[in-house]
């Protein structure tokens, strides 16, 4: 999936991610009643996030679910 297959996603209301980033990296959301797209970081202090190149022009964006995220329990 490209990137803007990915917005209509996330305009539905789905959460997006890429396979390239890691499980416990983060993905995108946009929280109800904003119109910004968030990324939510699952990393403690993980700080703020730049997109690349390389995201905006990726094909392997796909949904992302909760129970996707490992731990090291």
């Amino acid at each position: 999936m490209n990137l803007s297959q990915a917005l209509e996603e996330l305009q539905a209301g789905k959460c997006m991610s890429r396979e390239a980033w890691l499980y416990d990296d983060g993905y995108l959301k946009i929280l109800p009643g904003m119109s910004d797209v968030w990324k939510i970081m699952l990393k403690p202090n993980a700080g703020n996030y730049i997109f690349t190149i390389a995201d905006l022009q990726a094909t392997d964006w796909k949904e992302f679910e909760l129970a996707e995220v490992h731990t090291n329990d």
